[in-house]
């Protein structure tokens, strides 16, 4: 399976991606701060370089796209204590690496109910087959520092989108976000809010577009340029800004 190393960002009038070329020097760790009517997206100040990981606030939520390890940190970073979804474009280990330790400090914190994870087909296996590995240390972690949550909450709550197939993953009614897989299961997602809409694709030429969705400038992996590319020189892109 091809191993996805970065992230397409598409705006309404926008698309970002990044492959592996030489990425711009990434801006110090800092707080920004993004409303509650904000719609933006940064990268995960403290995962490895080139990894792919993207927090996107809209509407009041926090979504995680890749959780490799640090994510948790990552969103410590902006003072966010759990995401309201994950999101995973494939099942590649790198992106994968930091959801055991999401889903047990999340819920320690606080967090429940099960965690969303949405991923390609497979993630049901995947997920099934770490709530298992834990469910003793979960236990005794449970009755050792009793979380303020149900003993159920530690769990994940996997949903796949199938090879060639797409659907709405995720929907608050003022937040949405659509999954299209391609058939080699890579999955693109369509974040829409407040009349813009951000795609984040694998890095792996298998791209896909919602019907509807007005692209007005596109980038391609030759064509980027250090302003555009990803990870951004600016830690913070706040949509319609």
């Amino acid at each position: 399976m091809t191993v996805t190393r970065n992230i397409l960002l598409v705006l309404a009038s926008f698309i970002l991606w990044a492959c592996d070329t030489a990425a711009p020097a990434v801006a110090p760790d800092a707080p920004v701060d993004v409303g509650p009517e904000d719609f933006a997206v940064q990268r995960c100040a403290k995962v490895e370089e080139g990894v792919p990981c993207l927090i996107v606030q809209a509407g009041g939520k926090t979504l995680l796209f890749g959780a490799p390890e640090r994510a948790t940190d990552s969103l410590r970073v902006i003072g966010v204590a759990q995401p309201d979804a994950v999101f995973v474009s494939s099942l590649d280990p790198d992106s994968l690496h930091g959801v055991a330790r999401l889903r047990t400090e999340t819920w320690r914190r606080g967090r429940n109910q099960p965690l969303s994870l949405v991923g390609p087909d497979g993630t049901v296996a995947f997920a099934s087959g770490l709530d298992l590995a834990y469910a003793r240390s979960d236990a005794l972690m449970y009755l050792r520092d009793r979380p303020a949550s149900t003993f159920d909450s530690v769990l994940l709550a996997p949903a796949e989108v199938q090879p060639g197939a797409e659907g709405v993953v995720f929907d608050t009614g003022d937040l949405r976000v659509d999954g299209l897989a391609s058939a080699t299961s890579e999955v693109t997602y369509v974040v829409r809010y407040g009349g813009l809409a951000l795609q984040i694709s694998p890095c792996s030429g298998a791209v896909r577009t919602v019907a509807g969705l007005l692209i007005a400038h596109e980038m391609s992996c030759p064509m980027q340029t250090q302003d555009q590319a990803w990870p951004s020189p600016r830690p913070v892109l706040v949509l319609g800004q």
